[in-house]
């Protein structure tokens, strides 16, 4: 058996907004996110890589403070985050 190490697996993607921020993934990525259900109330928003699942999106519960660390980071305003991203992909 080979191990990819530092091979990222799954990641859950927390939001104030879940259903925008998953809209605007899966057009910018090409994912597309799956209503799983989960055994709770609501439904798991599970984001797929083609077949594979990659990760979910979480409600985020209260506003957080930046640490500046790749897992806390978050986009204030998806379209203009949207439009750095194609900008910098025109270049």
């Amino acid at each position: 058996m080979s191990h990819l190490y530092g091979k990222f697996v799954w990641f859950e993607y927390m939001s104030g907004d879940s259903v925008s921020a998953s809209r605007f993934y899966d057009a910018l990525f090409g994912w597309r996110t799956v209503d799983t259900p989960m055994g709770g109330p609501q439904p798991y928003p599970l984001i797929m890589n083609g077949s594979e699942g990659i990760g979910g999106f979480r409600a985020r519960r209260r506003a957080r403070r930046r640490c500046g660390c790749p897992t806390c980071r978050y986009a204030r305003s998806t379209s203009r985050t949207r439009q750095r991203w194609r900008r910098a992909a025109a270049r």
